[in-house]
């Protein structure tokens, strides 16, 4: 039996509005059995506790407490007594548009892109001051009034923006990261051509960003750290786990997002996460079923 894979649509994130938001509370014990998402999540503990469970480890999360999830990123949590949660859910593409000039700031580009783009950490958790999350609850609860996309996506900006600088705050040696406009261009391309080779993505990235291919990769090595190739490599390895999470077969997975054949995808998923995708989907299994059975 596959492991669920929530899909944007699940969540009400459309193509107009690339993110939406949901308040859950469980009043007794309840585990939330293990599952992956095709978008970015962000859990923002507004009270009581529970246990998290993600990344092969189980960390306790309390009132104040945040974790963000890369897409394809398995987990799982453990409700004992009460806990109440607001999860924000969002695609790449909301950073893209609009909210470029959001990511000018090194903090909060540090944060949404660095992290989860270029470092290979898939998750985040950390506990946000009592000043910062007073504030951070006051923007949540302006979201259900607001019906106008363009204020809802600054809400959410400025959500974004706290977060970052709380994260800033617990972990001030963390690196920061100024994103270059063409850079978000190219960003928006790739999760666009996903589907295609490697070569064929670098072609369109470069024809939307108006930069010779040659440069292109010269300009994004320098501002991020990390060679396109690479990077591109790491979108389709990200979304490839949800999908085999989700009961895809290895080789379609493998045919759908542009590698030359099965072996290539095994080899290139083996290199990024330690495991095989069927030693993967085993893995995640077995957590599921481990946090079930501590229920």
């Amino acid at each position: 039996m596959a492991l669920r894979t929530i899909a944007a649509g699940d969540v009400n994130i459309a193509d107009g509005l690339p993110f939406g938001h949901r308040e859950l509370s469980f009043t007794h014990a309840h585990t939330v059995s293990m599952h992956s998402h095709g978008f970015y999540e962000i859990g923002i503990t507004r009270g009581g506790s529970a246990e998290h469970i993600a990344a092969g480890r189980t960390e306790t999360i309390s009132r104040g407490s945040i974790y963000i999830l890369a897409p394809g990123e398995a987990h799982a949590v453990r409700v004992r007594r009460q806990w109440e949660v607001c999860n924000i859910y969002y695609l790449p593409d909301i950073f893209a548009a609009e909210l470029t000039s959001f990511l000018a700031e090194p903090r909060m580009a540090g944060l949404f892109f660095y992290h989860f783009l270029f470092d290979a950490n898939d998750v985040i958790s950390f506990p946000i001051p009592d000043a910062r999350f007073r504030s951070l609850t006051a923007l949540i609860d302006a979201l259900p009034a607001l019906s106008s996309h363009f204020y809802r996506k600054h809400i959410f900006a400025a959500i974004c923006a706290l977060i970052a600088d709380a994260h800033a705050a617990v972990f001030p040696a963390e690196r920061m990261f100024s994103a270059d406009k063409r850079i978000v261009s190219v960003l928006s391309a790739v999760e666009r051509h996903i589907g295609k080779d490697s070569a064929a993505i670098i072609r369109a990235a470069a024809e939307d960003a108006s930069i010779r291919r040659e440069y292109l990769s010269t300009l994004f090595h320098r501002v991020t750290g990390t060679a396109l190739t690479d990077y591109i490599m790491r979108r389709k390895i990200m979304k490839s786990r949800a999908m085999i999470l989700a009961g895809e077969r290895v080789t379609d997975t493998a045919l759908s997002l542009g590698f030359y054949d099965t072996p290539h995808f095994t080899r290139t998923f083996k290199t990024m996460t330690g495991l095989s995708p069927r030693d993967y989907q085993k893995h995640a299994r077995s957590t599921a079923h481990t946090a079930s059975r501590g229920a």
